[in-house]
């Protein structure tokens, strides 16, 4: 439910020319839903996300990464990419151990045959070298 409430509160803001944040006349004389949204706004959206930028006059404006967030979908879609590329760096983590893990089984048998191929190229070209001097 906060993560609609974001949404559209970016959503509000950006398409706002004066930016003003409401004030406690807007609700009504409902003193806990202004508290919640004056929360909503100054703690989670200024302190916590760095979404808005407290401007003078009870206004408000969006920072760098609210804009962006506001211009490219919104917040909800911003959650979703982001929960796309941890899944994505999740799997790409996991095949990078499972290549790591392969490449490790498989070393001492790489070693063994770079020994056996060191032990042949000493003893052909000893043979070329007797063969030369004959």
């Amino acid at each position: 439910m906060t993560d609609q409430k974001i949404n559209d509160l970016l959503l509000e803001i950006h398409e706002n020319d004066t930016h003003k944040i409401k004030s406690i006349y807007d609700f009504k004389q409902n003193n806990n839903e202004f508290r919640a949204y004056q929360n909503l706004i100054l703690f989670k959206m200024h302190k916590e996300l760095d979404l808005v930028i407290k401007v003078t006059g009870g206004s408000v404006a969006l920072s760098e990464k609210g804009l962006r967030i506001s211009e490219n979908g919104g917040w909800i879609k911003h959650l979703e990419s982001e929960k796309e590329k941890q899944e994505f760096e999740f799997e790409k983590s996991r095949i990078d151990f499972d290549l790591a893990k392969k490449t490790l089984k498989e070393f001492p048998k790489t070693k063994w045959y770079a020994r056996i191929g060191l032990i042949i190229a000493v003893v052909l070209a000893l043979k070329e070298l007797y063969t030369l001097s004959m």
